[in-house]
C-alpha cells in the first residue's frame, strides 16, 4: 500500500525504506488491515482473526491500535496511515 511495505515469510514492515519493529501482534493486525482491500475492520473481527487468546475484550484492540500508531507515526508517512471511524472500525489509508 503506497510506501508501506509488509514481508510476510519475514514478519517484517517498511515505510519508505524504514523498517519498523513491530510484535506479532502489531503485525497481524496490520496484515489484516492491509489485505482487507480498503474495508473497514471491526474490533470484533480483529479479536477473531488476529488474537491468540479467547475472552479479551476489545479494549484490548484499542491499546494495540494506539501502540501500533506510535511506531507509525515516527515515519511521516505513517502517522496518518491508520483511520477509524466510530461504529465501523479500521482501515488503511494509502501513503
Amino acid at each position: 500500500i503506497g510506501t508501506l511495505r509488509l514481508n510476510k515469510s519475514k514478519s517484517e514492515v517498511m515505510i519508505d525504506g524504514n523498517y519498523i519493529d513491530l510484535t506479532k501482534q502489531e503485525f497481524n493486525i496490520l496484515e489484516l488491515l492491509a489485505t482487507s482491500n480498503g474495508e473497514f475492520v471491526t474490533p470484533e473481527e480483529f479479536l477473531e482473526k488476529t488474537w491468540e487468546k479467547n475472552n479479551v475484550s476489545t479494549a484490548a484492540v484499542d491499546i494495540a491500535m494506539f501502540r501500533l500508531r506510535q511506531k507509525l507515526s515516527k515515519y511521516k508517512k505513517g502517522s496518518n496511515l491508520i483511520k477509524n471511524k466510530t461504529g465501523k472500525g479500521y482501515t488503511l489509508n494509502s501513503v
